[in-house]
């Protein structure tokens, strides 16, 4: 996990420097009143409620239907377990600690190795996370961020497993 900043910035360190300076920062005046200040707020928890409660929606059902069948499968599946909440970990922006539940759900189910899995990653980067830093730097930089942390999690994951 230390080593893991290291080995990025000596593969993008260089290139990271003409990115930042590319980058422009557009300033908002922000709202002049309450009613646009209530405005912008309701437009914006409307969008984010409309694109975010379907991913969470379709996540729970997915991972209520492949995690238990996974584990179930003996060892081969606690490693399948294993490597698919890793995946969902890295990508899915989870709230504050919730991912402690989730691994205590894992952990119900027998999967301690994807437990750990998830309080590996979950925490460490989401999606929204990997755009921001794409669009800052170069998407190679944030494809290795996530592959890294993926592959970390996964060898925790899988040392725990057998």
């Amino acid at each position: 996990m230390l080593l893991l900043p290291v080995a990025l910035e000596h593969l993008f360190g260089a290139s990271l420097v003409l990115a930042a300076s590319r980058s422009h920062v557009v300033e908002d005046d922000g709202p002049r009143s309450p009613r646009e200040f209530l405005t912008r707020f309701a437009r914006s928890l409307a969008s984010l409620t409309l694109t975010t409660v379907p991913l969470i929606a379709a996540g729970v059902v997915l991972s209520s239907l492949v995690v238990p069948a996974a584990v179930s499968l003996s060892s081969g599946g606690a490693a399948l377990a294993v490597v698919f909440v890793a995946a969902i970990a890295v990508l899915v922006a989870l709230p504050t600690f919730f991912e402690i539940p989730l691994a205590m759900v894992l952990l119900n189910l027998g999967a301690p190795g994807a437990a750990a899995a998830m309080l590996f990653a979950g925490p460490i980067v989401n999606l929204p996370s990997l755009f921001v830093l794409a669009r800052e730097t170069h998407a190679r930089l944030a494809v290795s961020l996530a592959a890294g942390i993926w592959l970390l999690a996964v060898g925790v994951g899988l040392a725990l497993s057998l």
